[in-house]
C-alpha cells in the first residue's frame, strides 16, 4: 500500500465501526463516492453495528500482557499506533 498515493487508500479499522458506525460510515461513502452519501442510507446503515463489550479488561494482567506482545508485530505490519 506504500506505493499507492494518500488519496487512494483510506484505513479503517472494525473497532472504529464499532464504536462510531455513523462517522466511519460517513468517511467511507465520501471515500468511494461523494455523490453516493445519503442522510437516511447512512443512518439506517449506522443501526447495524451491535458493538460487544471487551472482554479483554477482564483478562489477568500477565494474559493481557502476552496477548498485547503477541499482536504488536501485526499491529505494527498494519501501522497501528497501538
Amino acid at each position: 500500500m506504500s506505493t499507492l498515493p494518500p488519496e487512494r487508500v483510506l484505513a479503517l479499522r472494525f473497532e472504529d465501526v464499532q464504536e462510531r458506525p455513523r462517522e466511519v460510515l460517513d468517511r467511507m461513502v465520501r471515500f468511494i463516492a461523494p455523490s453516493l452519501a445519503d442522510a437516511a442510507r447512512l443512518d439506517a446503515a449506522a443501526a447495524l453495528p451491535r458493538p460487544k463489550a471487551s472482554k479483554f479488561a477482564a483478562l489477568p494482567p500477565e494474559t493481557q500482557r502476552a496477548l498485547n506482545a503477541a499482536c504488536a508485530p501485526g499491529l505494527a505490519a498494519l501501522g497501528d499506533p497501538a
